[in-house]
């Protein structure tokens, strides 16, 4: 089954906000501006999507979205920093409306027999991720405790003494935070290696949105590197992610 016109806006949109965290690394604030503009761009193409199906559904036309239908694209949107005069507030109405969108997108659960799902496979390794979370989370959180205890107990180098290497060594083995550390990767690794299973299969329907956004996530680091702050287009994804039930790390915190 080929993807749906919803499902490719929707990704259309994810695939806007990674780039616009690639623009925002390399230090090009304004083009990242602008993909967040563009995945704003495919959210509002998403409502019109969805509008126009309830229409149909309220006046008993049967539905029907083919890979030929007009799709509203960022060139007939005026962007919302032209009209006020303030890229801040775009910044902010983007993530509602992508967010809403996505909140839109989401299906109540399915009334018929067993069928198989387009997204069966996306879906299947979005709920391995969120068994696993759980743990990696709090051996993280155990692991990072550790390290800051670690880091307070070796303190400043003296003439004479161990090399600051030396003296880490032998306080992250006393303080456990070796081991602590250790046990976080290993549980990471796999979930690293799903988000990035999940990163390369297309996108057939809206409810694979949130397993996108929480792989989008995973490789952006934003669930490993605990001292990391987040940008907007993070949060976004984040938001997304929660719509599909993944949990978000605890030290995430606005």
């Amino acid at each position: 089954m080929p993807p749906t016109l919803e499902a490719r806006t929707a990704d259309r949109a994810i695939a806007c906000l990674r780039k616009a965290i690639g623009e925002l690394a390399a230090g090009r604030q304004w083009n990242a501006l602008a993909m967040v503009a563009d995945a704003e761009d495919s959210a509002l193409a998403l409502r019109s999507l969805i509008k126009g199906q309830i229409s149909k559904a309220e006046s008993g036309i049967p539905q029907r979205t083919t890979g030929t239908e007009r799709v509203v694209t960022g060139r007939q949107f005026t962007p919302v920093y032209s009209l006020t005069g303030d890229p801040q507030a775009m910044t902010t109405i983007n993530r509602r409306a992508l967010v809403a969108g996505a909140a839109a997108l989401v299906p109540a659960p399915a009334l018929s027999g067993p069928v198989i799902h387009p997204d069966a496979e996306l879906l299947d390794i979005g709920e391995q991720i969120k068994k696993r979370l759980p743990d990696y989370y709090k051996a993280r959180q155990i692991s990072h405790a550790l390290y800051e205890q670690t880091e307070y107990a070796t303190g400043p180098s003296r003439p004479g003494e161990l090399s600051a290497s030396e003296k880490w060594e032998r306080a992250s083995n006393e303080s456990g935070y070796s081991d602590a550390f250790e046990r976080a990767n290993a549980l990471y690794r796999p979930i690293y290696e799903l988000a990035n299973r999940a990163s390369k299969i297309p996108l057939r329907t809206a409810e694979g949105t949130p397993v996108k956004a929480m792989a989008a996530l995973v490789e952006m680091d934003c669930i490993d590197i605990i001292d990391a702050i987040p940008d907007a287009s993070a949060w976004s994804l984040l938001e997304i992610a929660q719509l599909g039930g993944f949990a978000a790390p605890p030290w995430m915190k606005r």
